[in-house]
């Protein structure tokens, strides 16, 4: 099959979840011979500009040189120039991505178009008004769920304002749960057209640094000195974005609680994010009193690093309060770490044994945003380390047998053929 995507985030250029599941359905799809061609941002890595892979094409639209200077200039801000050379980029590269789109659609060479998230969205439409284009709109998250969780302004109300104008046109929506589903619903979108296709967890550079990283003794003794961890200390790991809705401040708030249970214990906070949330999080740990038992790297790390953590970690907890599907959690899972999961989990991660697909629960879950409950579920995998253990393992099992790449392409491939 001929597709086109557009998508500002590809490896190594991405933020988050969507730039890991570009990477990992694009070669799924590579894999089973469809004509792709990728129509992506190119930055902050400048990368050539265009690049064959087998059956692959990408096109990477890069900012212009005054645009690039204020991006690097600004990344990472929250500020009013930050937010003005963002907007600026975007619209450069939707324009560009259109110009590409309608060129390509002139001669024919279109195919099934899938657009993914918002910041591709004016492009895709200018495209529609113009050709009448068929298009798939791939929800990875909302704006407009993200505006009922903390993250109201100017741009969300944008963004979401452009998901609505696409959900209207799009011939299909493809979404990654049953909860986006239905909050797309009560926002109004045609249910009929909206189709629920889970997200692959496996990767096989990913499984090899993973045997790397579980078999290299010595790198795991470097870091346990690094982090002053003691032969008995139980390790609390966090990995993913800081930002509100990742719940990294009730797990701050629920840390004195675990700590007056188990004083050797080490929280380990990896990932990066906006400034001033950081600042703020540093701002709580010393209020708080806990510098000793907690480590925050606020950076992007290098996948085989985050995987040396993720060997260490006796307890994975990831409570956000919003997550449309959660790579991160099925990463800890597939390794047969025990997880505890915050309230914005979709059921099919959270608890699929509510949903029919096990017959054990598979994570241990908070069903609030409350510190009290998420020291409650930590405590008690600590406690219960036999527990924890088989918890663990009905996780593996259950992700390896649920969540793969191929059935991912098969379904999202189905809805494709049916608009032609």
């Amino acid at each position: 099959m001929k597709i086109s995507i557009i998508c500002t985030e590809f490896p190594p250029n991405y933020r988050g979840g969507l730039g890991i599941y570009m990477e990992r359905v694009v070669k799924q799809l590579v894999e089973e011979k469809h004509d792709l061609t990728l129509y992506t941002l190119n930055y902050p890595y400048p990368l050539p500009k265009t690049e064959r892979r087998d059956s692959l094409t990408i096109h990477r639209i890069s900012p212009c040189r005054f645009t690039r200077k204020g991006l690097d200039a600004t990344r990472g801000e929250l500020s009013l120039k930050a937010i003005l050379f963002n907007a600026l980029n975007l619209a450069m590269f939707n324009w560009h991505a259109f110009r590409k789109l309608w060129r390509s659609k002139r001669r024919n060479e279109l195919g099934t178009l899938a657009v993914h998230d918002w910041m591709c969205v004016p492009a895709a439409l200018l495209l529609y008004y113009i050709t009448r284009q068929p298009l798939v709109f791939h929800v990875h998250s909302t704006e407009m769920s993200m505006n009922l969780h903390g993250t109201n302004g100017f741009t969300p109300k944008v963004a979401a304002w452009l998901e609505r104008k696409i959900g209207k046109v799009a011939r299909h929506v493809i979404v990654p749960s049953e909860e986006i589903k239905r909050q797309l619903e009560s926002f109004g979108w045609d249910a009929a057209k909206i189709s629920v296709v889970h997200h692959g967890y496996e990767d096989t550079v990913l499984q090899g640094v993973l045997e790397r990283a579980a078999t290299d003794t010595e790198t795991q003794r470097l870091l346990k000195c690094d982090l002053g961890l003691g032969p008995a200390t139980k390790v609390l790991l966090f990995a993913g974005r800081l930002i509100t809705h990742k719940g990294v401040d009730t797990l701050l708030r629920a840390m004195p609680l675990v700590i007056k249970k188990h004083s050797d214990v080490k929280l380990v906070l990896v990932g990066s994010g906006e400034a001033n949330y950081q600042q703020q999080m540093q701002s709580t740990i010393h209020t708080l009193g806990i510098e000793a038992h907690v480590h925050a790297y606020f950076e992007q790390m290098p996948q085989e690093a985050v995987m040396q953590h993720y060997c260490l970690a006796d307890v994975c907890i990831f409570p956000s309060v919003y997550e449309p599907f959660g790579f991160v959690a099925l990463e800890a899972m597939s390794l047969a770490k025990p997880v505890v999961l915050g309230c914005g989990f979709p059921e099919v991660i959270r608890a699929p044994q509510n949903c029919g697909y096990t017959d054990a629960p598979v994570s241990a879950f908070s069903d609030s945003d409350n510190a009290m409950a998420l020291a409650e579920c930590i405590n008690r995998l600590l406690e219960a380390p036999e527990e924890a253990k088989q918890l663990g393992e009905r996780a593996q099992a259950y992700v390896k047998q649920q969540f793969r790449w191929h059935k991912t392409s098969t379904q999202t491939l189905q809805v494709y053929e049916q608009i032609g």
